[in-house]
């Protein structure tokens, strides 16, 4: 009999403790989804601007980095951004 009330006792410690602690967990919860959405809305990378792609054969390669360059500054890349993108944009020969 003591181990039933001893047992019904702590169902009910947690079950305050889970009405206690939800609404402020919900609340850290919203706030760090807000948070991290205006992050990732700071940074939203833009695709504008079509980027052309670099076959080599009878392409200018000064003329196309100048375009592949405008582009990206229209689509608001970052230095590593373009780092990380430019060589799906390199194609037979060029991207090899």
């Amino acid at each position: 009999m003591k181990d039933e009330g001893y047992r019904a006792r702590m169902k009910d410690d947690i079950q305050r403790m889970k009405k206690i602690t939800k609404p402020n967990i919900n609340a850290g919860e919203n706030e760090a989804n807000a948070l991290i959405l205006e992050f990732q809305n700071g940074f939203h990378i833009k695709n504008d601007a079509r980027m052309l792609l670099f076959f080599r054969e009878n392409q200018d390669s000064m003329k196309w980095l100048e375009e592949f360059n405008r582009s990206a500054r229209i689509n608001q890349y970052i230095d590593e951004y373009k780092l990380q993108v430019v060589s799906g944009y390199l194609q037979g020969t060029a991207g090899q």
